[in-house]
């Protein structure tokens, strides 16, 4: 009685890692994008309501310009006050400039770490930006920021094309391009 053998063979099991190896390839960068955006909608979900809260300040003032987080009445969920300028939850540090009329979401390395990484941020200018006469940086825009040059650059370019914003209509000011979302 010839006895049968049973099981796989070495090539099978190969073939069965190459094509788990190859779907893996493709799905983790995309699983990657996807969270990355997922985390910047956050952040301009939460910078449209500090845009509505600037308006409402600017209402109050007369047109006056908030200089500080203290100046508005509102308050993020999940975010802890840093200082008087600046609040973070675990993906953005938020802050005021009052210099360049922005309130701008920047992305950190680490939930732990209030360390910003400059690879992207969200931002809204409440008044003309004074670097440049481009309407791209005017009143009541939301713009996404990405640094020229960094390793990520096509990456974030992606994310914020995604989120809408038009690529063709961009403006460079300080080592960044800020494409326009609104």
């Amino acid at each position: 009685m010839i006895k049968e053998k049973t099981g796989f063979t070495l090539i099978e099991l190969l073939v069965v890692v190459l094509i788990i190896g190859i779907l893996a390839a493709i799905a983790v960068p995309q699983y990657q994008k996807s969270v990355e955006k997922a985390k910047l909608t956050e952040a301009v979900i939460n910078t449209r309501a500090f845009a509505a809260a600037v308006e409402r300040y600017r209402l109050q003032t007369g047109g006056s310009n908030p200089t500080s987080l203290d100046d508005l009445d509102l308050e993020l969920p999940n975010t802890t006050r840093i200082n008087a300028a600046q609040m973070a939850n675990d993906y953005f540090v938020y802050y005021i400039d009052p210099t360049n009329n922005t309130f701008v979401a920047r992305r950190k390395f680490s939930p732990t770490d209030n360390t910003i990484a400059t690879y992207v941020s969200i931002g809204y200018w409440f008044a003309q930006d004074p670097r440049t006469t481009s309407s791209a940086l005017g009143p009541n825009s939301l713009i996404c920021a990405v640094q020229i040059g960094s390793a990520k650059e096509s990456f974030y370019t992606g994310i914020c094309k995604s989120m809408g914003a038009t690529i063709t209509n961009y403006v460079d000011v300080q080592g960044y391009r800020h494409y326009r979302l609104n």
